[in-house]
């Protein structure tokens, strides 16, 4: 982020994947406006959502850590407790 030199998390849709499959900006941007409006402590923030050289993005508070994709890549699959203490 420019405006305070912090570092930002960025999804992107990108435009050959809206032009090529309508309902995937339609669900991109029904995702960009409900991001806006939920506030919760286990969710990152929405800072700011917008197209920029049609490019529809979502600007989110950056969380430091490994995702749940790289996780289950390096230690393989969940046990269940973990998996149900995780998505709670």
């Amino acid at each position: 982020d420019s405006r305070n030199q912090g570092l930002v998390a960025v999804k992107v849709l990108p435009p050959k994947r809206a032009r090529a499959q309508e309902r995937l900006l339609i669900r991109f941007r029904r995702e960009m406006e409900i991001s806006q409006r939920v506030g919760h402590p286990h969710l990152t923030r929405t800072l700011e959502v917008g197209v920029h050289l049609g490019i529809n993005y979502i600007a989110m508070e950056f969380i430091p850590g490994k995702n749940m994709h790289k996780l289950i890549h390096e230690q393989g699959p969940f046990k269940v407790p973990r998996a149900a203490r995780l998505f709670i």
